[in-house]
């Protein structure tokens, strides 16, 4: 009897330390890059040729004449939240240095490993991590496969959008990030893949201590949407919507396609370097493009749980 009490109690152990660790995620780029023998790699490579646990390879984007040896990897990540609501990152970055003093575009490729239809669930980290003065116009833009895109902007009064096939494009309003922050964009589509009815996108820029504030109970559409904008904890930085209700096409995302990165400054753009990170895309929550560190407790059941089953174990000799 005591054999079996000890076993249910393992068995209930890992599946409460499990349970919240499940995740619907599809697509992940944590850029823990590996040439192609799949060896490590140092930092300041060229993202070029490089690999990942989680990814096709990337390619370089070839734009015009201007060299891509600016878009490396660099061997840390990017972290975002803190404590019970700490990002679960990889062991990399993806760096992109502009020269200052001219136009200047980079672009990367990687194939896309899944199909997503429904609704798109998105997310990635951004952060200027060095900037000599005014960075001038700095943009970012993320599309995924061919129709689904994001872009987060530094300039002037100019903000982020969100864009797309079927459903055009909205600009954001808020207010622009300070240059040490990372910044995560969320994002959702609807309608992905289908053939007919209307098609809504919506964006967020979020700081880290307002992810941590909306991570905390799980984030949700409605909350992102009625916040203020601001920096404080409970505010949205910045946000976007829009919506075609008779489009004359449906966003697609699936492995005929890719995710396209684009660095474009302007010509009085000063030298800074430009990080992206955590890239995260499925089709079921914000939560599930957002995974969190479980919390002691968790990681307290789970090791409960393992004791038990080898106890267990030891009794049944």
């Amino acid at each position: 009897m005591l054999k079996h009490a000890i076993t249910m109690a393992a068995v209930a152990g890992l599946v409460l330390a499990l349970a919240p660790a499940g995740t619907a995620e599809l697509v992940y780029e944590g850029f823990d890059c590996v040439d192609g023998d799949g060896n490590p790699v140092a930092g300041g490579t060229k993202l070029d040729g490089l690999e990942g646990a989680t990814s096709f390879g990337w390619d370089d984007g070839g734009f015009s004449s201007q060299t891509h040896d600016n878009m490396t990897y660099a061997t840390s990540t990017l972290s975002f939240g803190s404590g019970n609501t700490a990002l679960v990152t990889a062991s990399g970055r993806m760096l992109s240095t502009h020269p200052g003093g001219q136009e200047y575009n980079q672009r990367a490729y990687r194939g896309l490993d899944e199909t997503i239809t429904g609704t798109f669930y998105g997310s990635y980290l951004w952060k200027v991590e060095d900037a000599i003065g005014d960075i001038g116009r700095a943009e970012n833009s993320v599309d995924v496969g061919s129709t689904i895109g994001t872009e987060i902007h530094r300039w002037g009064s100019s903000l982020g959008r969100i864009t797309g096939t079927g459903f055009g494009s909205a600009n954001n309003s808020g207010v622009t990030d300070n240059p040490s922050d990372t910044i995560m964009a969320l994002y959702t589509v609807t309608n992905v893949g289908g053939s007919s009815g209307p098609i809504t996108a919506k964006q967020w820029f979020l700081n880290s201590a307002q992810f941590d504030n909306f991570r905390a109970d799980g984030l949700t559409e409605a909350e992102l949407d009625a916040a203020g904008l601001g920096r404080d904890s409970d505010q949205v930085m910045q946000r976007a919507s829009v919506t075609e209700s008779s489009p004359g096409s449906w966003p697609t995302f699936g492995p005929s396609e890719e995710l396209f990165i684009q660095i474009y400054r302007g010509s009085n753009a000063e030298t800074h370097v430009v990080a992206l990170d955590e890239m995260r895309w499925g089709n079921t929550s914000l939560d599930d493009v957002t995974p969190i560190i479980p919390e002691p407790a968790t990681l307290a059941l789970l090791g409960l749980g393992a004791a038990g089953t080898l106890l267990a174990r030891r009794r049944r000799r």
